[in-house]
């Protein structure tokens, strides 16, 4: 089932399997149009708004070659497929499928192939709305009986996060034991504040749903949050909770699926509802508390980086609210490189490395950037971001050992951010008293800019203040 309306122009010489294709991706609820030729599909696009085009590249007067020229020029925002009539047209255009990201192709299919797999695809463009169409239930679950689902079928979130009172977009379970769990609330009925209140002071800390729904759980999240954030009376230590939540699943889907265009766009939906809630600087100081309270290793380091990346950037005059953006998503995505190194050095401390070891830990701020230099929609300031988070204003950081006016701006945010939460976790100090011991080690304050600095510490110091 389509999750979100897409406008699609499928444009292919074969009219028989042309029309044949646009019927079935109707069927599916797609908004499908059909063109023949290179240059009906150019004026087609010209003349409307779609969202994808899935492009034969033989395509006549004006091939589909040139057709792609003219998208990536003209309309750079239009994602396009490219669809090969079989595996021989495919490899003799080996050289193009080398660089598909660079010409402004998403991903290259070869017919025949199942309408299912161009549909999953197609889906997985746009967001996931499944969730408002969710029906509510008249009556809410009478019995909660335990199932035998396995553990790595689900994802949790943190109980206290949970958005009790509204209708539940799919259903909740609690984890007993191994590879069971127990149903506590049914897709579509409205959730119990009391009764989960209960679960939470009986010792429950998490609740479950089935990992194939993570998606749907962003985008819902990201909504509502956007929406919370714009009320003048917010509980800022519960949305705080519910971002490092949602980062938190934004990070997983990564990990397990790869950074699609749907999560490119929930991103900037992260992106700007971290920043509705670093603006608030009156709830800032109940942030702090909860950082006080319970210490800032139970918040996960993209979050923690991307939270103070916020925070020097809105002391920072010359951020205006794009690059704001660039700078929260490079902040999450700062260490997506590591994905790419060998398990055993993914989450060891680099201050245990040396020789090859650490050469090839190093090594994760090119593979980052590289991963995503593949994404159409990512921007080069989240790329540089992620290349240079590591340089050093004295030289003595990698991958290239630049000195302070050649590292990118964006990046020098980022790699404060990234230092600053290391070494309050580290020192199991919160914030406020990580700043004080932070600003007493000249060691670190040489590697980073003065005015970065200040802005990091103006975000706090004055905070903690009032």
């Amino acid at each position: 089932m389509m999750t979100l309306a897409q406008k699609i122009l499928l444009a292919t010489g074969d009219s028989d399997w042309g029309v044949e294709t646009r019927i079935k991706l109707s069927t599916f609820g797609f908004d499908c149009s059909l063109v023949r030729e290179g240059k009906e599909c150019q004026l087609s696009v010209y003349k409307d708004k779609y969202s994808t085009v899935l492009l034969d590249p033989d395509l006549k007067n004006h091939s589909g070659i040139e057709v792609l020229k003219f998208l990536k020029l003209n309309h750079p925002s239009v994602r396009v497929v490219l669809i090969f009539s079989d595996k021989k047209r495919s490899e003799e255009y080996h050289e193009l499928q080398k660089n598909l990201a660079r010409v402004g192709v998403l991903k290259a299919l070869v017919r025949p192939f199942n309408i299912k797999d161009i549909v999953d695809y197609l889906n997985e463009l746009t967001p996931s709305q499944e969730w408002k169409k969710v029906t509510p239930q008249n009556e809410n679950l009478a019995e909660e009986t335990v199932e035998k689902i396995f553990d790595k079928d689900c994802t949790r979130v943190d109980i206290a996060s949970f958005l009790s009172g509204n209708l539940a977009i799919f259903d909740y379970y609690i984890r007993l034991k191994e590879n069971h769990f127990v149903k506590i609330v049914r897709r579509g009925e409205n959730i119990d504040t009391a009764r989960i209140l209960r679960y939470s002071k009986e010792g429950v800390q998490h609740l479950y749903f089935f990992t194939r729904e993570r998606r749907n759980y962003i985008n819902y999240m990201n909504e509502i949050m956007g929406t919370t954030l714009r009320k003048s009376e917010v509980n800022n230590v519960a949305v705080v909770s519910q971002i490092k939540n949602v980062s938190d699943k934004f990070m997983e889907e990564i990990h397990s699926r790869g950074l699609r265009p749907d999560l490119a766009d929930e991103s900037k939906a992260m992106s700007e509802n971290m920043y509705l809630l670093v603006k608030r600087t009156d709830g800032l100081r109940e942030i702090m508390g909860e950082f006080e309270s319970g210490y800032p290793e139970k918040f996960s380091h993209s979050f923690l980086v991307s939270f103070f990346s916020t925070i020097i950037a809105k002391n920072l005059e010359w951020v205006g609210s794009r690059t704001m953006e660039s700078i929260t998503l490079g902040a999450l995505l700062h260490d997506i490189g590591l994905m790419k190194l060998p398990f055993s050095l993914q989450n060891c401390d680099p201050l245990t490395l040396v020789g090859k070891d650490l050469d090839t830990y190093k090594d994760h701020c090119r593979l980052g950037a590289n991963m995503l230099s593949l994404v159409p929609e990512m921007s080069q300031q989240v790329v540089q971001i992620v290349y240079q988070h590591h340089e050093r204003t004295h030289g003595g950081g990698y991958p290239n050992r630049l000195t302070s006016v050649k590292i990118y701006p964006l990046a020098k945010i980022v790699a404060l951010a990234d230092e600053f939460a290391d070494f309050i976790v580290a020192k199991k100090v919160s914030p406020l008293e990580g700043i004080k011991l932070f600003l007493g080690d000249r060691e670190k304050l040489v590697s980073f800019d003065s005015v970065i600095i200040r802005a990091l510490v103006s975000g706090f110091i004055k905070e903690g203040q009032r």
